[in-house]
């Protein structure tokens, strides 16, 4: 059986959005999270993982 998990890769942008300070917060608190594999204790190999590239 295969059991799916999302995650997302961040990814600084260049062009003017946030605030140099809240960029950096969002990037820390996300490093800081579990993996949503991890997190529900999804056996690793039965697990696909699927992925978006965000750019902030």
């Amino acid at each position: 059986m295969g059991l799916f998990s999302a995650d997302e890769v961040i990814e600084r942008d260049h062009v003017v959005g946030l605030p140099r300070w809240q960029k950096r917060l969002f990037g820390t608190m996300h490093r800081n999270t579990a993996k949503s594999a991890d997190f529900f204790r999804l056996p690793p190999g039965q697990v696909i993982h699927l992925g978006t590239e965000v750019s902030i």
